[in-house]
């Protein structure tokens, strides 16, 4: 019996992917396209099909596929090869699987140094922008409300007018919360200043 697979990959390689299935004999059952938006959905939607469908490998053009999120992906893998499903990486020539379903080390240790990498570059670009704010403020930059800025207690009224009157009729914090949308916050000082 041939083996079931599914394909995963940009729709430029769609064509070369099935190409070399239909060359190792294996039955491609469904095609998922990589989009720009979040993987998270795509790879949770493949997860599912390929289990409901007895499906046998995912084949992936190469792992450059996975690297805008390397740990929701390697979370993705493991819990493929968990159910019996191995990853074929066609031009770097891995699977996820070794023939016999255990795990496959050199694989393992791959998307191990690739999650390495994408949490050194996340905790960089932290570090950056820590940098930039205390430079900028060391520069003499403030953030927050600009100095002196405060709202007169007429244009409160202005802005409020609504809400007041809700809250002088006796209406709930809660309740004029979800009619007007204000924070509760906001209703408390609202509350506080003219009731």
């Amino acid at each position: 019996m041939r083996d079931r697979v599914v394909i995963y990959a940009e729709p430029t390689d769609v064509k070369r992917l099935l190409k070399y299935s239909k060359s190792k004999g294996f039955d491609v059952i469904n095609v998922f396209e990589k989009s720009t938006k979040s993987i998270q959905p795509e790879m949770n939607e493949m997860l599912t099909f390929s289990e409901d469908n007895n499906i046998k490998k995912v084949i992936v053009p190469s792992c450059s596929i996975f690297y805008k999120n390397v740990s929701a992906t390697y979370k993705c893998i493991r819990d493929l090869n968990e159910i019996g499903i191995s990853v074929l990486i066609l031009d770097n020539e891995l699977e996820s699987l070794s023939p016999d379903g255990s795990v496959n080390l050199t694989f393992k240790v791959v998307f191990d140094i690739l999650s390495d990498y994408e949490n050194q570059y996340k905790q960089q670009i932290k570090e950056r922008l820590q940098r930039a704010y205390r430079s900028y403020l060391d520069k003499g930059g403030r953030t927050g409300r600009r100095i002196g800025f405060r709202k007169s207690t007429i244009q409160y009224r202005m802005d409020y007018a609504r809400e007041l009157n809700l809250l002088r009729e006796g209406i709930s914090l809660k309740k004029c919360r979800s009619i007007t949308g204000t924070s509760i916050n906001t209703l408390r000082k609202l509350k506080s200043m003219f009731l």
